[in-house]
């Protein structure tokens, strides 16, 4: 998947459509906001999984904007939590690789819909994702806190 082609459509917080230059324009438009980068994913009923991957920005005087990207792939590549789980971060990681391919240099968070009680599943990866995503360049968090992914892409994951 290539996150830097003009033909790669986003869309905005609205639902209306968006180019990743649009949304390049709209970071550097705001200097001062915080970036975060984050993927959710979901069963269809068609046997295919549903990726919604978001870049956030969160303005210093609060508030925010959010563009948006849903990625349709087949059941059967991710029959397992982990496989699911470590594409999401995939994703995320490429959409925040491509805003400092273009010139993006501040800072971008990945949040990982990865809950670190050990009582749920997703723990037993929090280790491993943790050091993807530093490994890769940037910093995480996780949930209660990784809202980009458990709260905004969920919803259009949905």
């Amino acid at each position: 998947m290539n996150f830097s082609t003009e033909e790669d459509i986003w869309r905005d917080g609205s639902g209306n459509q968006a180019s990743l230059a649009l949304i390049i324009e709209t970071l550097k438009l705001n200097p001062k906001s915080k970036i975060h980068a984050g993927c959710d994913s979901h069963f269809t009923s068609g046997n295919n999984v549903v990726f919604a991957v978001v870049i956030c920005m969160h303005y210093s005087t609060g508030g925010g904007k959010y563009f948006f990207k849903r990625i349709n792939e087949p059941a059967k590549r991710y029959t397992s939590l982990g496989t699911r789980l470590f594409k999401e971060v995939e994703f995320a990681i490429q959409a925040a690789q491509s805003l400092k391919n273009n010139k993006i240099v501040r800072p971008i968070l990945v949040h990982a819909d990865i809950n670190v009680n050990p009582a749920e599943k997703s723990s037993k990866f929090a280790g491993q994702i943790k050091n993807y995503i530093m490994a890769m360049g940037f910093n995480f968090t996780f949930k209660p806190l990784a809202w980009a992914s458990s709260s905004v892409a969920d919803r259009h994951a949905k």
